[in-house]
């Protein structure tokens, strides 16, 4: 089987196409862990598609102290 990425790009553009898919225009995201980084990062790409954005116990800044897989 090919190794598959699952890093924080990939998983920001899942959540941007299964919104897409599912024809939502704008949510209110909330994210925890992972899931602010990943809020953070579709709320920086469609800000349009976001009005509301809460996030708890996440990275949301540059650093290099986070895993890899998070950068």
């Amino acid at each position: 089987l090919p190794r598959r990425t699952y890093g924080l790009t990939q998983r920001n553009e899942a959540v941007g196409v299964a919104l897409a898919a599912l024809d939502v225009e704008d949510a209110a995201l909330v994210g925890h862990d992972w899931g602010g980084a990943i809020a953070l990062g579709l709320a920086r790409r469609r800000p349009e598609r976001t009005p509301a954005l809460a996030v708890s116990n996440t990275a949301g800044f540059p650093s290099n102290d986070l895993p890899r897989s998070i950068r």
